[in-house]
C-alpha cells in the first residue's frame, strides 16, 4: 500500500536494476516521476500503464527495448531521453512527448 501513494521515485546511481518489469508501477496515479538509473535497458509491457498523474521520465541511454503498452494511459507524462536513444525513436513513432537531453 505504501508503494501506491509515492509520488517519486528515484534509483540510486550503481543501483542493480537492469529492467522494469511487466505492470510494475502501473495504477500509481499519485505517481509524479521517475528516474531509472543509467544500468536499465528494458521495460517490460504496461510497466507503466494506467500511471495518470506520472509526468516525467527519465529513461537512461542504454534502453533498448520498450515493451507494448508501457505508457497506456498516462496522457501526461514526457520521456526525458538521450539524443539519438532508441528511446527517443520510441517517443517519436508512438507520439509521446519527450524532450532530450
Amino acid at each position: 500500500k505504501g508503494m501506491i501513494n509515492c509520488t517519486s521515485v528515484h534509483f540510486a546511481e550503481g543501483s542493480k536494476l537492469r529492467g522494469v518489469g511487466g505492470s510494475a508501477f502501473s495504477y500509481m496515479s499519485k505517481l509524479d516521476s521517475i528516474t531509472l538509473p543509467e544500468g536499465v535497458t528494458a521495460l517490460s509491457t504496461s510497466a507503466f500503464s494506467y500511471c495518470r498523474g506520472l509526468r516525467s521520465i527519465y529513461l537512461p541511454a542504454g534502453v533498448k527495448s520498450i515493451g507494448k503498452n508501457v505508457f497506456n494511459q498516462t496522457p501526461n507524462v514526457v520521456l526525458n531521453v538521450a539524443s539519438g536513444s532508441y528511446a527517443e525513436s520510441y517517443a517519436q513513432a508512438n507520439g509521446l512527448k519527450y524532450v532530450v537531453r
